[in-house]
């Protein structure tokens, strides 16, 4: 039985070996401070560590074994070696006090030899079971911090947030809060002069209350008509709480901005509360949320572990925000017959996707397939290529009732967000990966917005989408999309382009790309990256590929060479945020490191004004 539990213990060393070695190969490039251990040495370290223990524990494990299977041959042979000893030296064993007799000797050693060598075994399998106890504390203290189902510590609830509205021209704001009992369901507007302090609270005449409307356990406030650069402040009553004073402030039209953008987030304590600091820092006057928030969007204790008041959600309760559903929030249950996005709608209510769905505008497009023609016209199948013609024969459904595509105008910047998964049924009946496809009231919509004079005035113009159109890393770039989108960006001049499925940080530039589109334009475009989900550095030993030599890597498209293609790629495994600073004359465009808090990527782009 021993010798069996012996070979166990050398398989299971082994096969953690074999792990250790893998994701040393996968990961020695990466040089980052991640939670808990992480925060003191970087995860190579770690890695080494890990792979000198185990390497240590399968010889230690392996040199027991086969001393075990020869047990009895050592212990002969240490029978021979004290019968060859001179007589001198075995006088002292033969002359024995207790009459040992020669005869007996052989007993003797190989009772001692089975002494010394259960002693042994048996302070291995303590040795054993303290590392394997230790490790089953790390994977539960792990699992706790990072699984939200499991993590016994107690979330704050979610502070209020702001939410750009649907009609920026109305210069408008939207509060949102969760229906819960330690909140009222009224908003306090201040209507005095100068800043209010909390004394200010205990007098009512200088407070409008405000009702608001009940969404999807959200409590929602539009508050329209501000004015531009001048702070307005308010508070929610709580009940178990201190009331505490929040302002409002939008950016003027000709004012030069700060803008953040972030996605990927996942559920990381650390990450999350390095990345507010980060944030507040910089104090952005809009941050842009673009997607993929959790791990598991139909699991709301993941979104109270984002939304806690150490995370970035602190900051957003002073500072509006827009956003835009990824991969994982469009992605339906398959346990369950959820809709896709269920939480999300509650969580973010668009005003502006809202009012599309009550029929009072119908420039966004229509709430179902029945009424296309108020949506868009014949000549809205030009915008389809060719090729793609086929996957428009049949009506589908779009994903859920609420659309996610609309457009701000921000200072100099004309935001467009795209919702690329708004039409996944189509994608999955002609076996598409998710996001290949838009719907055509979403291309009619986005050629119209994109046409509008507000955006063909604006300085400079951003789209955002989930679905990468250009990538070499972890996620390949979608061809579907890109025969979709790439006309019309060409056509209006958009100068970036954000996406956010991958989980790695990649910026494409190529300088002749619009040229077979009749323009002479050329853009950037950019993969966020992660700001909290783990970067995945070994998802080229799944994808078969291996794509970070080095922790940033800089290539040419496949076919192209270095020297002569002007189509260039730039990638980095971590962390990261991007930050955008317009002003009348330029748009400076920095990628920023979360964890080291450094610049790893720049460029800028110049007014067209």
């Amino acid at each position: 039985m021993n010798t069996f539990f012996q070979a166990v213990s050398v398989a299971l060393y082994g096969s953690g070996l074999v792990v250790m070695i893998l994701l040393t190969f996968h990961v020695r490039s990466i040089e980052y401070r991640v939670d808990i251990i992480g925060r003191y040495w970087p995860p190579g370290v770690i890695i080494y560590f890990l792979l000198l223990l185990f390497s240590g524990l399968f010889i230690h494990v392996l040199l027991l074994l086969i001393f075990r299977l020869k047990e009895k041959t050592i212990e002969v042979e240490a029978y021979e070696r004290v019968r060859s000893k001179k007589e001198s030296e075995r006088l002292p064993l033969i002359q024995h006090p207790n009459g040992v007799q020669i005869r007996d000797l052989n007993l003797e050693v190989t009772s001692h030899c089975r002494r010394c060598f259960i002693s042994h075994f048996r302070i291995h399998n303590n040795f054993v079971i303290a590392c394997l106890l230790l490790v089953l504390l790390i994977v539960l203290i792990s699992l706790c911090y990072y699984l939200p189902i499991l993590n016994p510590t107690t979330t704050h609830t979610p502070l209020p947030y702001q939410m750009l509205a649907w009609n920026n021209a109305s210069a408008s704001i939207q509060i949102v809060w969760r229906n819960i009992k330690q909140y009222d369901s009224k908003l306090m507007l201040f209507n005095g002069s100068g800043i209010p302090t909390e004394n200010d609270i205990r007098n009512s005449s200088l407070w409008e209350e405000r009702t608001p409307l009940l969404i999807a356990d959200h409590w929602v406030l539009v508050l329209e008509d501000l004015n531009f650069s001048i702070p307005l402040f308010y508070y929610i009553p709580s009940y178990t709480g201190t009331d505490i004073i929040r302002r409002i402030v939008l950016p003027s039209p000709d004012e030069d901005v700060q803008l953040l953008l972030a996605g990927n987030f996942g559920t990381s304590p650390y990450i999350n509360s390095v990345l507010l600091s980060r944030i507040s820092s910089f104090q952005p006057i809009v941050v842009l949320l673009l997607g993929n928030f959790t791990s598991e969007a139909f699991e709301p204790k993941n979104w109270e572990l984002l939304m806690r008041r150490d995370g970035i959600f602190d900051y957003l309760a002073d500072h509006p925000f827009m956003v835009s559903p990824g991969l994982i929030e469009s992605v339906p249950r398959w346990v369950s017959s959820e809709a896709p996005r269920t939480i999300f709608n509650g969580a973010f209510p668009q005003p502006q996707v809202l009012r599309r769905m009550r029929g009072g505008s119908t420039e966004g497009g229509a709430r179902n397939r029945t009424d296309l023609s108020s949506c868009f016209s014949s000549s809205s199948f030009s915008l389809i290529p060719s090729d793609l013609a086929q996957y428009y024969e049949e009506d589908f459904p779009s994903l859920s009732d609420q659309r996610y595509y609309y457009s701000h105008t921000i200072s100099h910047v004309f935001v467009t967000v795209v919702d690329s998964h708004d039409n996944d049924k189509r994608n999955i009946a002609y076996d598409l990966p998710r996001g290949s496809l838009l719907s055509l009231e979403q291309l009619t919509w986005l050629n119209l917005t994109l046409s509008s004079p507000t955006a063909q005035q604006a300085r400079y113009r951003v789209l955002i989408m989930s679905t990468p159109l250009y990538s070499t890393s972890n996620i390949l770039g979608n061809e579907w999309a890109e025969k979709l989108l790439i006309p019309l960006i060409c056509r209006y001049k958009i100068d970036l382009v954000l996406a956010s499925v991958s989980s790695v940080y990649e910026r494409f530039h190529y300088d002749d790309l619009c040229q077979e589109h009749g323009s002479s334009h050329a853009f950037h475009h950019l993969s966020i990256g992660s700001a909290g989900k783990w970067p995945v550095p070994m998802t080229s030993l799944f994808y078969r590929r291996y794509r970070w030599p080095d922790l940033a890597y800089r290539d040419a498209l496949p076919g192209c060479e270095t020297d002569s293609c002007k189509a260039h790629v730039y990638g980095r495994v971590g962390y990261h945020y991007i930050t955008l600073t317009a002003t009348t004359e330029r748009l400076i465009v920095q990628t920023h490191d979360i964890v080291n808090d450094e610049v790893v990527d720049a460029f800028t782009i110049n007014s067209r004004q």
